[in-house]
């Protein structure tokens, strides 16, 4: 009979497209970190540069480090899900291919969730740093939501958060698994499995830089144009309508309505989305303008 494998502690999933440039210092921060109980998955999204051969060159010398290539391009989005089905151990942790964080990181955010129950994601601050690694700004985004009401935790989420450094955190396994499957293939997608994570429980964020996140050229934060954004998100429905307020307030309400919360707190939760869609409204009624004059647009093409 063959012998179980022992599952890690903490397993780190990195997805990764034509990530070549930063791959292999993000692939060693990891393996440099402080907690040693860890395995790192990389989901390939079938690069076409030297990614490939750095993963099996990496997973080759080191044990814990497992590589996974997908047949085709399937999209973060659907990397990220690939990920969520991989998803083993007690936590898990999403890291970028082109970022960092401090060597502490796994470890300090371990010691929060062993300790706190209710706690289902830690996290550290966060800075940004340029295309070469250099200090570029801190990114103040107060993801510190201890509140044991979930709705003051959800409109934490989305009253604020414009950037999800607390998604590069440390999660409990089993909400990984239940959340990264649902991840939508839209711009704001991250922004609402956050909001999610805080329905389903405690974010602890420790108050120290833990993260860095890199703005470069070609980072997901650098891209503007709709089509564009699609694309990296979902090259599968790449003509897909520009309406961003309008998805991701829909995608807070899907979530809403699977929450493990009472029905007593739903009607609240609700109001939330609907008061954060008022306070967007002139964007928002921009966004449904431009979307109908894209739409008659393609309808006479």
């Amino acid at each position: 009979m063959t012998a179980a494998v022992r599952e890690p502690r903490v397993c780190i999933g990195v997805p990764v497209y034509n990530g070549e440039r930063y791959l292999e210092e993000t692939l060693r921060c990891l393996l440099d970190q402080s907690y040693g109980d860890i395995e790192i998955l990389i989901s390939d999204n079938a690069s076409r540069d030297g990614t490939a051969d750095i993963c099996r060159r990496i997973a080759t010398a080191d044990p814990r480090v497992h590589y996974f290539r997908n047949a085709t391009n399937l999209g973060s989005t659907g990397n990220l899900r690939r990920l969520g089905a991989l998803a083993r151990g007690t936590y898990f942790k999403i890291a970028n291919a082109d970022d960092l964080c401090a060597t502490d990181l796994v470890a300090s955010c371990v010691e929060v969730l062993d300790l706190n129950p209710e706690v289902v994601l830690s996290c550290g601050q966060m800075r940004l740093i340029d295309a070469d690694g250099r200090d570029v700004r801190p990114y103040e985004d107060d993801m510190h939501l201890r509140s044991p009401d979930p709705v003051e935790r959800f409109r934490g989420v989305i009253g604020r958060v414009r950037m999800t450094g607390a998604f590069q955190g440390v999660m409990r396994t089993r909400l990984a698994r239940v959340l990264l499957p649902r991840y939508g293939g839209y711009n704001g997608g991250d922004m609402v499995v956050l909001a999610a994570a805080a329905i389903h429980g405690q974010v602890h964020q420790i108050p120290r830089v833990l993260f860095f996140r890199r703005i470069h050229a070609a980072s997901a934060t650098a891209k503007t144009d709709h089509a564009e954004m699609q694309a990296y998100l979902d090259p599968a429905r790449t003509h897909t309508l520009p309406a961003y307020l309008t998805r991701m307030h829909l995608g807070y309400l899907r979530e809403i309505g699977r929450a493990p919360v009472s029905w007593a707190i739903k009607p609240r939760l609700a109001l939330a989305v609907a008061r954060s869609l008022a306070s967007q409204r002139n964007d928002w009624g921009r966004e449904l303008v431009g979307a109908a004059r894209s739409a008659l647009a393609g309808r006479h093409d």
